[in-house]
């Protein structure tokens, strides 16, 4: 009977930091695109 206030406590914790990761998600840079084969000379 541990596994309810646990989870409860996981859920208290994640939403008081919600703010954080969302941010972070905005901050976050897009991944480097890749070239076509045959096209690594060409800009």
């Amino acid at each position: 009977l541990i596994e309810v206030p646990v989870m409860l406590s996981v859920v208290k914790i994640v939403t008081a930091t919600k703010g954080w990761y969302e941010r972070g998600a905005a901050v976050r840079r897009p991944a480097p695109t890749i070239k076509p084969a045959g096209q690594e000379g060409l800009s």
